[in-house]
């Protein structure tokens, strides 16, 4: 992503050069922990670029296989809390815009997806890539819990807002298709102040 990221700040600044710069670094063979970013081409790479820079024009729901792996600390089979079931029936609702969900003995649609499983395993940190995320939970990894993220509001403007991981997670969800493995984060989110200018 690191060479992605390079590949465009290059055509930026010099757009009268036709050679690309991820090209040229793809003559060089890359050892260590800098291997972990040949497992994807670089159209697939352009792709993701194009699409995170293209957000407002597109709507993502849905799921995909992840491509990282949830480490250790585990707590394996924790049962979900009614507010937490609750937060997972807005999240896949949110998520599935074609499926209804309910929690069990909850009311809803006839055809809405009974979230049966009603416990989690939790995790301390995450790994995609070459990238270690903390939360916590892992109290040793704390200091990479913290997360700024963009939200794009109704009336189009870009909000920033500051949080905390505090644990990992994976959640199954039985489909008609079968059951599908969701990798997510359980974040508390700080609250935003307003700020008084003398």
């Amino acid at each position: 992503m690191r060479r992605l990221m390079n590949d465009n700040r290059i055509r930026e600044i010099s757009s009268s050069v036709d050679i690309r710069g991820l090209n040229l670094l793809d003559s060089r063979t890359t050892v260590g922990s800098l291997s972990e970013n040949d497992e994807y081409s670089y159209d697939e790479m352009e792709r993701f670029w194009s699409n995170s820079r293209n957000i407002r024009e597109s709507i993502a729901t849905g799921s995909e296989p992840f491509p990282g792996e949830m480490l250790n600390p585990t707590s394996e089979n924790v049962p979900l809390s009614k507010e937490m079931l609750d937060l997972m029936v807005d999240y896949y609702i949110a998520t599935y815009e074609n499926f209804d969900f309910q929690a069990p003995f909850d009311d809803g649609p006839e055809d809405s997806i009974i979230i049966s499983h009603v416990t989690i395993n939790k995790f301390g940190r995450c790994r995609i890539g070459s990238e270690v995320f903390g939360s916590t939970m892992s109290s040793r990894h704390v200091k990479s819990s913290f997360i700024l993220v963009n939200f794009i509001t109704r009336d189009d403007k870009v909000d920033c807002y500051a949080g905390q991981v505090q644990y990992f997670f994976k959640h199954i969800v039985d489909f008609e298709d079968g059951p599908v493995e969701h990798n997510l984060a359980y974040v508390r989110w700080y609250k935003t102040s307003k700020v008084l200018l003398f």
